[in-house]
């Protein structure tokens, strides 16, 4: 019988029953309860038809009971399909259709915005307090290709992919179960850890969630809570793992200046049975590095995570020197530069190791066909050596605009852009900014007699884009530099 995670999460589960697995606000869930819970959901799942390597998107708020029904798709040994819940109609409907999905499970509150137009509702799923509807296919007798079911599907990414056209990246069992393992060469997650978890579980479910559960820890959501109760769980002596990004550590600088201002504050330290506090999905900048370390007493550390690859990269050992690096590879990991000429310091990251993706799904396309001769990936990722082999990540090959560890498409803002009647062509690039990495930025060639009207374009993007791709500023210029060869220069601000 082929790996399943789900079993392996089972087995754990046993050993540490009445542990807490999952703390949401005032509600608790054991390991038993868990279990028990993901089991009935899977049963009410598959009496709707679910079957093995199913495809299945869940759209619902970063909660246990979206925990449970996530692992309810793995019970049937169905394949989660990962899609946030800041996903606009548009984009959901675009995958429903390119990753072909056979059931959508939604969270109550989201049924406003979200309308699927080639599945039908089949039933009602209540988990918890929370109400799902869960969707069916319309279509019958849908088959997957012998590929895509002998990888032992688990998870597929909803992503471009490096090659720019390929859509969802597809993650086995076997695969997710290397990439953690190779992860915990250096987080060392054990049941003796309290996570203290502050990103959307939907885009982070594939490695450091299962990788959670399949060690046994706890898992304290924080992510709705108010900055000031996270700075209290951060000093609270019971947190032995915090995963963020910058944006949530600089929100923790400021939460914790205004309690010391206001009294409710007095010492700032974080304890030491805090082990980690990792920062991820986008690069930690040096003013940001500095004023945490000053301010809370602890270097953060930063990770460099891939979704086709992993966790390569977790600098465990930071300090004054190393910690805006995202320190040494892992074991697991081999890296190398491409660098264009011998003079250079920086170049693209080439990586290869243990838990790699296995296929994209849209044109189907296996690893084998999308790695460098020997089995490198290329990450489109820019990065230097510092002394100590410390890599430091400079700036990316690709045009992508990264939001707070959200992928951001110039092309698909330029596209609604320039349906506007007042927008003669368009152009997006990135903003570097402190807290959310990159912004969007739109510059805009008005049509004849037109004015720009920021207002106006803004709620025009906002009918058609989720939040984090609205640009930022809407700039009009004359003209669009372009290439020779007629492409628009992509060069970042």
């Amino acid at each position: 019988m082929k790996y399943s995670l789900y079993d392996d999460i089972k087995e754990t589960a046993k050993l540490r029953s009445s542990q807490i697995a999952i703390i949401d606000h005032k509600n608790r869930v054991s390991y038993g309860d868990l279990i028990k819970s993901a089991n009935l959901a899977a049963t009410e799942l598959k009496s709707a038809g679910m079957k093995e390597y199913s495809k299945s998107v869940l759209i619902g708020s970063d909660s246990a009971e979206y925990l449970i029904s996530a692992l309810a798709i793995l019970a049937n040994r169905g394949v989660f399909v990962s899609a946030g819940k800041e996903i606009s109609n548009i984009d959901f409907n675009n995958l429903l259709d390119g990753i072909d999905i056979e059931f959508a499970i939604i969270e109550e509150q989201f049924l406003k915005n979200l309308k699927p137009k080639l599945l039908k509702e089949c039933k009602s799923l209540q988990v918890g307090s929370k109400i799902f509807t869960v969707f069916k296919k319309c279509r019958k007798n849908t088959q997957n290709n012998s590929s895509f079911t002998d990888i032992n599907p688990a998870f597929i990414r909803f992503s471009s992919g490096t090659t720019g056209a390929s859509k969802g990246i597809v993650l086995s069992h076997e695969t997710i179960k290397a990439r953690t393992e190779a992860a915990n060469h250096a987080l060392k997650i054990s049941e003796a850890d309290v996570v203290l978890w502050l990103l959307p579980m939907a885009h982070h479910f594939a490695v450091t969630i299962m990788l959670f559960l399949r060690k046994g820890c706890t898992i304290d959501i924080a992510v709705d809570e108010k900055h000031s109760q996270i700075i209290t769980k951060l000093l609270s002596g019971k947190i032995t793992f915090v995963y963020a990004t910058p944006y949530h550590y600089g929100n923790m600088i400021r939460a914790a200046q205004n309690m010391k201002k206001s009294g409710k504050l007095q010492k700032i330290q974080v304890p030491d049975t805090v082990r980690l506090l990792i920062s991820t999905a986008m690069p930690l900048t040096e003013d940001l590095c500095a004023k945490f370390a000053d301010f809370f007493g602890r270097f953060l550390n930063q990770a460099y995570g891939i979704i086709e690859c992993g966790l390569p990269f977790i600098n465990t050992k930071a300090n004054a020197k190393t910690a805006i690096t995202v320190g040494r590879h892992l074991p697991k990991y081999q890296v190398r530069l491409a660098l264009q000429d011998e003079s250079d310091t920086a170049g693209e990251i080439l990586i290869k190791g243990d838990g790699f993706f296995d296929a994209y799904y849209d044109p189907w396309c296996l690893k084998e066909e999308v790695l460098a001769p020997g089995n490198w990936f290329h990450t489109g990722d820019l990065g230097k050596f510092l002394p100590g082999g410390y890599l430091h990540i400079v700036g990316r090959t690709k045009s992508v605009i990264n939001f707070l560890g959200l992928k951001v498409f110039p092309e698909k803002i330029e596209n609604i852009l320039n349906t506007h009647p007042a927008v003669k062509e368009a152009r997006v690039r990135g903003k570097n900014h402190s807290e959310f990495g990159e912004i969007p930025v739109a510059e805009i060639v008005p049509t004849y007699n037109s004015k720009i009207c920021e207002i106006e374009l803004t709620k025009y993007c906002s009918s058609h884009l989720p939040s984090h791709e609205i640009p930022q500023e809407f700039l009009p210029v004359e003209e669009i530099p372009k290439t020779r060869s007629g492409k628009i220069l992509r060069k970042k601000q």
